[in-house]
């Protein structure tokens, strides 16, 4: 018979008691299959495969409650730039479609290519486990769980749908057209991918309702998407409260804020991930200083998903992580843009939070720990994910301590949120398979990967100016940091 026990010894490793997670130094981690078996120190016994964890710190795989698989070739180009008239949104440049002729920015996307290279990225970041909030498209949604099969990701989807869509009108006016038809069609279509593919990938894939945003979702529609929900077993998730312009439009129209209207309409619930939840009661930008909106969020038992680097590029932070945790709200992280590198969202997650409040002790290493592992598996529903403890999945992510950015340390969870990077994660396990050896993939070419993303993203680039109501080229609308120098002959 085949020993399927694997050890990884020799490491720090951030065990749970059940309650909290600890530090074992010297430790190991025993799993048999997709389970782990046992957490210790000095381990002797025999197993069948041993990895070393020497220089290492060994973590409970991570798990971005907000991702983006893609290749994000909006975002990367309108960093330091965009429209001035769309309240410092970042999106709001590029998902609406031309309403002179229709095109959308992503048009000429290679789909596959930006699905590979996201996987792969939050993959390498040390994440286990995603909740990937991508479109609906015909064909996109099947190929997902099959790339994250091949992958071997642990992946939370469903078809995304909508009501109305953002668009630019000839005079370059931004605003959202509705479209109740399609979004009824569409949550029909979410709700029979749900019944054929939840449980997929042995388990590793689950579905989950995803209505797109707030604000393109009327409240019959999310009726419908409870009540599916709780006749699926599945959870929901949403943009919500994620620009200025969706706060201010919901006060006008219901003189009262986006989370107060979903929580009159009875949207909130254990079951709930709410996408950003930036702008919220209280927050200094929306002018409505009164309390409510944490106070109803944590009252429901909803989660918020934080990708605070997305909103820290625009100039805008959450206000704050520490207020969410003091109201007793469960925090997850998440991916939501490039490098999808949830180390880094963890790290600017802590000193945003640090300096939204002025406070060096808000936003405290553990508890940004704490929400990129038990937070997302208590969104989730999940004991089973989040934690390195006997009778847990074996998922498990080896982070290299032993360099120059790292170390010396004297705490090795400070020193992973305010100094980690995605770089230095040295192995991933996702239900006791690794799937990222040494700093590599083990599912695909990583050369040819990044060749494919890399003419998706100059694909969509090269035909910006059919797409841009002005007819400029990306070099036009969003110039370079420094002008090229081409009126010089080098050597």
């Amino acid at each position: 018979m085949v020993d399927r026990t694997t050890v990884i010894e020799g490491g720090t490793v951030v065990a749970f008691d059940g309650k909290e997670h600890r530090i074992v130094e010297n430790g190991f981690v025993l799993f048999s299959g997709d389970r782990i078996v046992e957490i210790g120190r000095n381990f002797s016994a025999e197993a069948g495969n041993r990895i070393s964890a020497k220089g290492k710190l060994v973590i409970p795989g991570l798990i971005s409650l907000h991702a983006h698989a893609g290749v994000d070739a909006g975002s990367r180009v309108i960093v330091d730039g965009g429209r001035r008239d769309l309240w410092r949104s970042g999106f709001f440049n590029f998902e609406p479609i031309n309403g002179s002729n229709s095109r959308s920015f992503g048009r000429s996307a290679d789909t596959n290519a930006g699905l590979r290279y996201g996987l792969a990225c939050l993959l390498k970041g040390g994440v286990t486990t995603a909740v990937e909030l991508g479109g609906g498209d015909g064909g996109f949604d099947q190929r997902m769980v099959e790339l994250a099969d091949e992958a071997g990701i642990r992946l939370y989807y469903g078809p995304t749908f909508y009501s109305g869509y953002y668009a630019f009108d000839p005079a370059g006016r931004f605003e959202l057209r509705p479209d109740d038809r399609q979004a009824e069609e569409a949550l029909d279509r979410a709700v029979e991918f749900i019944e054929r593919f939840d449980g997929a990938n042995d388990g590793r894939f689950r579905g989950m309702l995803i209505p797109s945003s707030f604000l393109r979702t009327p409240q019959n529609l999310f009726r419908r998407v409870k009540e599916a929900a709780a006749s699926l077993g599945v959870g929901i998730t949403f943009h919500i409260t994620e620009s200025l312009w969706e706060f201010q439009r919901t006060v006008d129209e219901h003189a009262k804020t986006p989370i107060s209207v979903v929580a009159d309409w009875g949207v909130l619930g254990p079951e709930v991930i709410l996408g950003h939840t930036i702008y919220v009661s209280g927050h200094s930008q929306t002018a409505w200083p009164y309390e409510g909106d944490l106070q109803a969020i944590s009252q429901s038992g909803a989660t918020v998903a934080h990708s605070p680097v997305t909103f820290a590029r625009r100039g805008v932070a959450m206000e704050s992580f520490q207020r969410y945790l003091d109201h007793g709200i469960n925090l997850g992280i998440g991916t939501d843009t490039y490098p999808l590198d949830i180390l880094e969202e963890m790290r600017i997650a802590a000193i945003a939070g640090k300096l939204a409040d002025s406070n060096f002790e808000s936003a405290r290493a553990a508890d940004v720990f704490n929400a990129a592992t038990l937070g997302g598996a208590r969104a989730l529903g999940r004991d089973d994910i989040g934690r390195l403890a006997p009778g847990a999945k074996a998922d498990i992510t080896l982070i290299d301590m032993a360099n120059l950015r790292m170390s010396p340390f004297a705490d090795p969870i400070r020193a992973l949120v305010y100094c980690g990077t995605g770089e230095l994660v040295h192995t991933v396990v996702v239900d006791g398979r690794t799937v990222v050896e040494s700093g590599k993939l083990q599912c695909w070419n990583e050369s040819e990967l990044l060749a494919d993303a890399n003419a998706s993203a100059q694909a969509v680039w090269n035909e910006f100016s059919e797409y841009d109501i002005g007819g400029k080229t990306i070099e036009d609308r969003y110039p370079q940091s420094f002008k090229p120098w081409t009126d010089v002959s080098f050597p």
